[in-house]
């Protein structure tokens, strides 16, 4: 069990760190300039009733919807073990301190989150 947690960790690590994609949605997350591109596209995603943005603002939204994807698995692997101590501060260090607190930062971002990615409620939610 102890080794599947640790394949299980370094392969959601390597995905987190390389796939480009990931890295374009971390960018959002922690540089200004690269929030206030997206954010328009996601306060207006948000106010539509339907998806009414053009293709290259969908495009910029998938790669968001691929980062709450990457996070819903990170967040179903800690929940699915019997997580010792260490394993889930391990967790919380590399997924929910950093980038879950940087998204309560960005408000379009965490409203996008709540209201597609129900899964990820928790997470966002003020502890």
């Amino acid at each position: 069990m102890e080794a599947e947690w640790i394949d299980n960790y370094r392969s959601l690590y390597a995905e987190f760190w390389k796939d480009k994609d990931i890295t374009s949605v971390r960018n959002f997350i922690t540089n200004d300039v690269a929030y206030s591109d997206i954010k328009p596209i996601l306060e207006k995603r948000l106010t539509a009733d339907t998806n009414t943005l053009d293709r290259e603002e969908n495009k910029k939204i998938e790669l968001i919807d691929k980062f709450c994807a990457l996070l819903i698995r990170v967040k179903l692997s800690e929940s699915s073990q019997r997580l010792k101590k260490p394993q889930l501060d391990l967790w919380n260090e590399t997924y929910r301190d950093p980038w879950i607190a940087r998204v309560k930062t960005r408000p379009a971002l965490q409203n996008y989150m709540n209201k597609y990615w129900p899964g990820l409620r928790s997470l966002l939610k003020d502890q």
